[in-house]
């Protein structure tokens, strides 16, 4: 064990017990006075000595609680440590302490070790386990009776993350995504509205295989428009089951790499290098651990009911992406899911897609660092062999399974409702734009030249990408009209566009 420095909550706990945890966003210390210094990437808090716990972990483990973020994969390896009998002596000091009832339930809840509150006098009024003013919580809690708490933590003992309520995930769970619809519906004549979200429809599709560097078939591709067009139909309780994800699955995959089941064997994610190594960027849990985290997602979504959508999204999202229960068409089924519990929870009007995706593949860096967020976690951690043949194992699973199971993921809802905001300024309404330039361009060009609509259509999107401007060898493909014609279709352009328009897509079909 290691002296403690001045450290409180969970860099007392980590460094008292010598654990090799993910890094903390946080860490507490003594200091002369209140104070919060951010840093990179942790925020260190200065606590007065009146604050100091007794030397005792279940002390700090109370502090956490009270000042320190949650670090459920810390916990659980202190708890691991900490016999049961010291643990029920503890609370035993202060039965009807909400503080002690709290730790006591965590405990059990972590390790699966029956403290039998009934026979340590557990009594007092319930109180929520986590506090709705520092942590994203469901809105239906479970009454535990025996510990006279409210379980408001958004998942299980297989799978439970937590969204820490930053300044951020509060503004992203005010995100009135229907609001900013109904506005941009009421811009625009009802036609042009309804031909953008049908464009929007392919594109997402298109780009969330363009995400992979893959081009899907036009059949694979029609599948995918037609599984987004039934995202949210689902049931609760159906959502994330095997039989609906392996079925989406077929849908998305080549036919030779369908699966009916969760995988058997340990994927990863890597890159080959020139001499022919495997550069690993991220492993997924093995596969012992795959049936019961599914199992676990499953029930985040139905004990997570009520609770913001754009939360339960995010988590539903990247739980399943970073679990990736499947040999291939994870990344794909993983942006699915963020439209389908959108959908699920009327976040989003039926028959309405937000090209997220869309966006996702013109910001990949930030993508990209949204997962990495979750990775670079727990690859510091893991330790793994590959052999000749390129199969993984992991040589540690003991000691990153809480990282697997019990995920902050703050960033990730707070990455969502960036790429959400995105997908509706940088995709929607430029789209929107775009119909509403084009049609009207196409209107009153048709009154200067009757030319062939796709002959006009062609010259729309030729203007649109160069932005109001024609080059000699574009002008040669409309040889047949005069410079007085061409400079009349121009200006009409420019006008309809806004002196050259807004960056967007092709029209629609």
């Amino acid at each position: 064990m290691l002296m403690d420095n001045g450290r409180l909550g969970n860099a007392w706990l980590r460094d008292h017990f010598g654990l090799v945890v993910t890094p903390l966003a946080k860490e507490c210390r003594l200091g002369s006075r209140p104070k919060v210094v951010p840093g990179d990437g942790v925020e260190w808090e200065y606590f007065p000595k009146s604050y100091t716990p007794e030397p005792h972990p279940l002390a700090h483990v109370e502090f956490v609680l009270k000042y320190d973020h949650l670090h459920l994969e810390l916990l659980r390896r202190v708890f691991q440590r900490l016999p049961q009998e010291e643990v029920a002596s503890w609370v035993a000091k202060q039965p009807t302490g909400k503080w002690a009832r709290r730790v006591g339930y965590l405990y059990e809840f972590l390790t699966g070790r029956n403290l039998d509150p009934k026979a340590l006098g557990v009594g007092g009024n319930y109180a929520p386990l986590l506090e709705g003013s520092r942590y994203v919580v469901a809105a239906n809690p479970v009454k535990v009776q025996g510990w006279r708490i409210e379980d408001n933590l958004l998942g299980s003992r297989a799978f439970c993350p937590v969204v820490r309520l930053t300044a951020a995930v509060q503004e992203a769970i005010q995100l009135d995504v229907a609001s900013r619809l109904d506005e941009l519906s009421s811009r625009y004549p009802p036609d042009i509205f309804r031909r953008a979200i049908g464009y929007l429809y392919e594109k997402e599709t298109r780009s969330s295989y363009n995400i992979e560097r893959e081009e899907p078939t036009p059949d694979r591709e029609a599948r995918f428009v037609a599984a987004l067009h039934d995202a949210g139909k689902a049931s609760l309780d159906v959502a994330l089951s095997l039989p609906r994800l392996a079925s989406l699955q077929n849908i998305i995959v080549d036919p030779r790499y369908a699966q009916s089941a969760y995988r058997a064997d340990q994927n990863y994610i890597g890159e080959t290098l020139p001499n022919y190594r495997q550069r690993i960027h991220y492993v997924p849990p093995p596969p012992q651990f795959v049936d019961s985290m599914m199992a676990g997602l499953g029930a985040f979504l139905t004990k997570s009911a009520g609770s913001p959508s754009l939360t339960r999204a995010a988590i539903a999202a990247f739980g399943f992406v970073f679990v990736h229960p499947f040999e291939d068409g994870n990344g794909r089924l993983h942006r699915f899911l963020i439209h389908d519990v959108l959908a699920l929870d009327g976040f989003i009007p039926p028959g309405v897609i937000l090209p997220v995706s869309a966006w996702m593949l013109k910001n990949l860096a930030d993508y990209d660092a949204c997962l990495e967020a979750y990775s670079r976690r727990l690859m510091g951690m893991l330790r793994y062999d590959l052999d000749l043949d390129d199969r993984l194992t992991v040589l540690n699973p003991d000691d990153v399974e809480g990282i697997y199971r019990y995920p902050d993921m703050t960033t990730q809802v707070e990455y969502l409702a960036t790429a959400i905001e995105g997908a509706l300024s940088q995709e929607l309404e430029p789209e929107l734009n775009f119909l509403s330039g084009f049609d009207a361009a196409k209107r009153e060009m048709l009154a200067v030249v009757d030319m062939p609509d796709r002959k006009l259509r062609n010259l729309i999107n030729i203007l649109h990408k160069s932005r109001g401007t024609l080059s000699k060898v574009k002008r040669e493909l409309y040889a047949e009209l005069t410079d007085g014609e061409m400079e009349k279709l121009i200006a009409i352009f420019r006008t309809s566009f806004g002196m050259g328009g807004e960056e967007g897509s092709q029209p629609s079909p």
